[in-house]
C-alpha cells in the first residue's frame, strides 16, 4: 500500500508506515472577511529524523518530507485528518518523445 489516511487528536500521536505523526498546533483563524481557517502544525519523527509540516485550509493543503507527501483532509479543533502517501508511488513512468 503507498497511500492511507490517519487521523490524531489535537495534541496526540499516531504512526504510519516508518512515521510517528504528532499534531502539535491545531488553530481555527478567522480572515478579515470572517470566514474560517484551520492552521494545523504536524511534527514528524523517522527514526532520528524529524521535521515539521503546516497546513492552513483552505489553501495550502499540502506539504511533502522525507519522501512523502501529505494531504489535509479536514477535521477540526479537536483531531486532524491526513492522507499519507509514499511519492512517487503512484507517478506514471516519463513518457519519450
Amino acid at each position: 500500500m503507498n497511500s492511507a489516511e490517519i487521523t490524531i487528536k489535537t495534541g496526540g500521536t499516531g504512526t504510519i508506515f516508518d512515521l510517528k505523526l504528532e499534531v502539535v498546533d491545531n488553530v481555527e483563524k478567522r480572515t478579515m472577511e470572517g470566514n474560517s481557517l484551520m492552521r494545523v502544525g504536524v511534527k514528524i519523527t523517522r527514526g532520528k529524523e524529524t521535521g515539521e509540516i503546516s497546513f492552513y485550509s483552505p489553501g495550502q493543503d499540502e506539504a511533502s518530507w522525507g519522501g512523502y507527501r501529505f494531504r489535509y483532509r479536514g477535521g477540526w479543533r479537536s483531531e486532524v485528518v491526513m492522507l499519507v502517501e509514499k511519492e512517487g508511488a503512484a507517478a506514471e513512468p516519463a513518457k519519450k518523445p
